[in-house]
C-alpha cells in the first residue's frame, strides 16, 4: 500500500498505476487537469475525497477506484475512456456522494458498485450508464434527482449489464399542485413508475386526502379513481396524478430493466391507451415493437403559463405547444403518453427492450427535443388569451391524402381559455399533423378548423422555415374576403366569436405560373380559355391570352382598387408600377370572370 496525501495532476501527462502498487491511498482526493491516468488490472486506488476531472482529463480503468467523495466531471468528455465491462468504481462514503459536473451531463462506468452506508445522488440533468454489473448494496443507495421547473429535468440511469445486490434505487419527481381539497385544481401529472413493485401509496393514496390518482380504463373508456394504498402500479401503464399542493414523489425499489410489454389493447370505442415509460431513462418510441398501433403519441403536458396542453409526435415531426421544445418521440423517465389502436376491430400491443433506452437530458426538460431531419414542414399556430395551439402539414412521398400511419388525430382539451386548431383528412378526420403527398408544382388547399371557446382577438402565424415547397402559400379568410401571402406577412390577426367550424379559413398552396416570376394559377376561375393566365415580373403585372376588351381590375388585400383598365391585346403589361405585396387581379367580360392572385417581390 502506498499513501499519498494529495494528488493534483497538472504537469504530468500520463500517470500509470499498475499491479506493482496494488493499492494507492489518496487522502485528499484527485484533481485531474488534463492527464491520462492508467489504472491497470489488479491495481486499486482509494480516494478519500473527490475525483475532480478538469479540462480533458481521463482514466483508462482496468482496476478499481474506490472513493468517499463526489465524482465530478468539468471536462468535455467522459471521465473513463472507452468504458466497457472491465474495471470498477466503488462508492463507499459514509455520507451523501454526488455524480455531477459543470460542462457535461454524461457519465459512463464499467462496473458500478455502491456500498451499504453510502448514498449516491445523481444530480438533476445528469445521465449515468453502467456497461457492466451495477451492484446496489444498501437501501436507497442510488438516488436520481429531479428538477423543479414546469418540465423537470430528471437524472437518467441506464444499465447495459445486470443489476445485483439487495439495495434499492430512488427516482424522485417533484410535482406542483394548487386548489382546495377535495378538488385539486393544479396541473395534472401524467406519470409512470421506473422501479419494480410500486404501489399506489407512493402517491400518498389514501393517507393524504388532498391527492387524487387515476388510470384510464381503455375498455370502459373512462377514468378510474384509485383509493387504496396497496394497488399495484403497472410499469407499462400511465397514471394521472393531481394534488392541491407541491409534492415530492419517491419511486423506490429495484430499477426496471430488460423487456417490458403490454398486450390486449382494445381498438373498440376510442381505442386509446395511456402508456407508461417503464425505465429510469428515456425510451425511443420510434424503436418500439408494435402491433396494430398508430405511429402517433400524444404528450399531456403543461405550457409556460401552467395550462395543460397536448403535444403530438407522428414518428417524423412533433408540435411545440409546451413552448419549450418540439417533442421528438423520446418518452422521458416517469412520463406517460397516449397511444391508439389502428382499427376498432383489432387488438394492439407494445414491446420495449433495454436497447431502446437512451439519455436525452442534454436537449431540454421533461419534454424532450432533438434537431429533426430536414422535412417539408408547414407549421400554423393559433394564438390567443396567452395560449397557443399548433397544426402541422407535412409532405412525404409515401403519404396519401386519406388517413394513413403518419396522420395524427387531434386530441381536444375542452379548455375555454385555449383556442384549438386542426386540418382535415380526405375523410374529414380532424388532424393535428396532416401528412400528405408532395405538393410539388401543383396546387392544394386545406380547410382550417377552429374551436374557439372564448370570444376575443386571435392570430394565425405560419412558420415556413422548414417548408421546402417552392410555390406561394396563402391564408384565405372567407368571412372577410381577405387573402394574405404568408411568405410576405406570416401572421394574420382576427376577432372571433365562440365557434367550432371549418368554414372560415383556408391554407392555399399555389404553384408558380408557367413563364412567370411569381404568379399564380387561377383561383375560382370561370374563364373559357385554359391558356389564360396572369403573372408578375419585378414591378409589373402581365395579363395573357384574355379577350381584347375585357375589364381588368387590380385590388390589394384590403379590397382597395389599385388599377383599372382594359385588355388591348393578348399580352398586356399593365401601365402601373406596383409596390411589393400581394394583389388580386380580376379579369371580366360578358361571358366569363377570372380572379387571380399575384405577388410582387423585387
Amino acid at each position: 500500500m502506498k499513501l499519498i496525501q494529495n494528488l493534483n495532476i497538472r504537469l504530468i501527462q500520463v500517470l500509470l498505476i499498475s499491479f506493482i502498487y496494488q493499492t494507492i491511498v489518496l487522502s485528499q482526493g484527485i484533481t485531474n487537469n488534463g492527464a491520462v491516468i492508467i489504472i491497470g488490472s489488479g491495481a486499486s486506488v482509494q480516494i478519500n475525497g473527490n475525483y475532480l476531472n478538469e479540462s480533458s482529463g481521463s482514466v483508462i480503468l482496468n482496476g478499481v477506484i474506490k472513493l468517499t467523495g463526489d465524482w465530478i466531471n468539468n471536462g468535455s468528455g467522459n471521465i473513463i475512456s472507452n468504458p466497457g465491462t472491465n474495471g470498477e468504481v466503488i462508492f463507499e462514503g459514509s455520507s451523501t456522494q454526488h455524480i455531477n459536473g459543470s460542462t457535461t451531463n454524461y457519465f459512463a462506468f464499467n462496473q458500478l458498485t455502491i456500498n451499504n452506508g453510502s448514498q449516491v445522488v445523481v444530480d438533476s440533468g445528469m445521465d449515468v450508464t453502467a456497461y457492466g454489473t451495477t451492484t446496489l448494496n444498501g437501501p436507497e443507495c442510488l438516488v436520481l434527482e429531479s428538477g423543479m421547473n414546469p418540465h423537470p429535468m430528471s437524472a437518467s440511469f441506464i444499465d447495459n449489464g445486470t443489476i445485483s445486490g439487495p439495495g434499492t434505487m430512488v427516482d424522485k419527481c417533484y410535482t406542483t399542485g394548487t386548489g382546495t381539497y377535495p378538488v385539486p385544481s393544479g396541473r395534472g401529472w401524467y406519470l409512470a413508475s421506473p422501479v419494480a413493485n410500486t404501489k399506489s401509496s407512493v402517491f400518498g393514496i389514501p393517507a393524504e386526502t388532498d391527492n387524487d390518482l387515476w388510470y384510464w380504463n381503455d375498455i370502459t373508456v373512462a377514468w378510474v379513481t384509485i383509493t387504496t394504498n396497496n394497488t399495484p402500479i403497472n410499469p407499462m401503464q400511465g397514471y394521472s396524478f393531481r394534488s392541491d399542493s407541491n409534492k415530492t414523489l419517491y419511486f423506490t425499489g429495484s430499477p426496471n430493466t430488460g423487456n417490458y410489454s403490454i398486450s390486449n389493447i382494445p381498438g373498440a370505442s376510442e381505442g386509446y391507451y395511456l402508456l407508461g415509460n417503464p425505465y429510469p431513462s428515456s425510451v425511443n418510441w420510434n424503436d418500439a415493437i408494435t402491433t396494430n398501433i398508430n405511429n402517433t403519441i400524444s404528450y399531456r403536458t403543461v405550457n409556460s403559463s401552467n395550462t395543460m396542453v397536448f403535444d403530438t409526435w407522428n414518428g417524423l415531426v412533433g408540435t411545440d405547444n409546451n413552448g419549450y421544445a418540439a417533442v421528438n418521440g423520446y418518452i422521458p423517465p416517469m412520463q406517460s403518453v397516449w397511444i391508439s389502436v389502428t382499427e376498432s376491430n383489432l387488438i394492439g400491443s407494445v414491446l420495449f427492450t433495454n436497447d431502446m433506452r437512451l439519455h436525452n437530458n442534454s436537449m431540454s426538460g421533461f419534454l424532450k427535443s432533438d434537431i429533426q431531419d430536414s422535412l417539408d414542414v408547414f407549421r400554423l399556430t393559433l394564438s390567443g388569451n396567452g395560449q397557443v395551439d399548433q397544426n402541422i402539414i407535412l409532405q412525404k412521398d409515401f403519404a396519401s391524402d386519406s388517413m394513413d400511419a403518419y396522420d395524427s388525430q387531434k386530441m381536444f382539451l375542452s379548455n375555454s381559455s385555449v383556442g384549438e386548431l386542426y386540418t382535415l383528412s380526405a375523410e374529414g378526420t380532424k388532424l393535428v399533423i396532416n401528412t400528405v403527398p408532395p405538393i410539388a408544382n401543383s396546387d392544394k388547399q386545406f380547410a382550417v378548423g377552429l374551436n374557439i371557446a372564448s370570444a376575443g382577438k386571435y392570430s394565425l402565424s405560419a412558420d415556413l422555415s422548414q417548408l421546402l415547397y417552392q410555390g406561394n402559400v396563402y391564408l384565405e379568410d372567407k368571412k372577410l374576403n381577405i387573402i394574405q401571402d404568408l411568405r410576405i406577412k406570416s401572421e394574420y390577426s382576427f376577432s372571433s366569436p365562440v365557434v367550432s367550424d371549418t368554414g372560415r379559413f383556408v391554407i392555399l398552396f399555389k404553384s408558380l405560373s408557367v413563364g412567370s416570376a411569381s404568379g399564380l394559377n387561377s383561383l375560382n376561375s370561370t374563364t373559357t380559355s385554359t391558356s389564360s393566365y396572369t403573372y408578375s415580373n419585378e414591378a409589373q403585372i402581365y395579363v395573357i391570352n384574355y379577350p381584347v376588351g375585357s375589364n381588368i381590375n387590380v385590388y390589394d388585400l384590403s379590397g382597395r382598387l389599385i388599377y383599372s383598365g382594359i385588355c388591348n391585346s393578348d399580352q398586356d403589361c399593365l401601365d402601373h408600377h406596383f409596390n411589393v405585396g400581394c394583389y388580386i387581379v380580376k379579369v371580366s367580360n360578358n361571358s366569363s370572370t377570372a380572379s387571380e392572385i399575384v405577388t410582387i417581390r423585387y
